[in-house]
């Protein structure tokens, strides 16, 4: 994955969870770029200048806005780990969650010459694959954030398999380091 590109996203991921929490309540599940991008352009200026973009950055942080709101905005409704409401919704997000890393994965072993054998395969629809795999997936969708909205509920879903540290530490290099272990992982299983 591009580092240049991967910084951009993380650093305006950061910006948008900060400002997300001066949407208008209205805003707040809204999925409407040319809607927030009204808004935001309304009050960038009163935003702290830390937290105001580059010119160059300002359509990629109102989609990372727009997706902050159809996604992590909207799941209070979507409530994962509730036993009984919304089971199919939930079963979409995981299954949508699961091609999301096998879609990383296969992204990686391209960029690096590898290949993902039908034994990783079987990992990975048994659900036995290294914890990076979640990390990676997600850092593809912070990048997608920048460019356009991205898979929604699946996205939460990933977030959720997080542990609250990586959560709170994602960094270019953390998400080097998984890249890295991943890589060995599917050279360990080349068959």
């Amino acid at each position: 994955m591009n580092a240049e590109l991967l910084e951009r996203a993380i650093r305006l991921w950061k910006q948008a969870f900060v400002i997300r929490r001066r949407l208008p309540k209205s805003l707040a599940v809204c999925e409407d770029v040319r809607t927030i991008e009204r808004w935001f352009r309304h009050e960038q200026d009163l935003l702290a200048v830390p937290l105001r973009p580059a010119a160059s950055d300002r359509e990629a942080l109102v989609r990372m806005l727009t997706s902050f709101a159809a996604t992590s905005f909207n799941q209070r409704a979507f409530t994962l780990r509730a036993p009984s409401k919304g089971k199919k919704a939930r079963a979409k997000a995981a299954t949508s969650a699961i091609l999301l890393q096998t879609y990383a994965l296969e992204a990686l072993a391209a960029e690096r010459g590898l290949e993902v054998s039908s034994a990783v395969r079987e990992c990975l629809a048994a659900g036995n694959y290294p914890k990076e795999l979640t990390l990676l997936a997600y850092a593809h969708e912070l990048v997608r954030r920048t460019e356009y909205a991205s898979q929604g509920a699946s996205v939460y879903w990933l977030w959720l398999e997080l542990d609250e540290r990586t959560r709170n530490g994602v960094t270019v290099e953390t998400v080097q380091t998984a890249e890295q272990r991943l890589s060995d992982w599917l050279n360990c299983r080349a068959v």
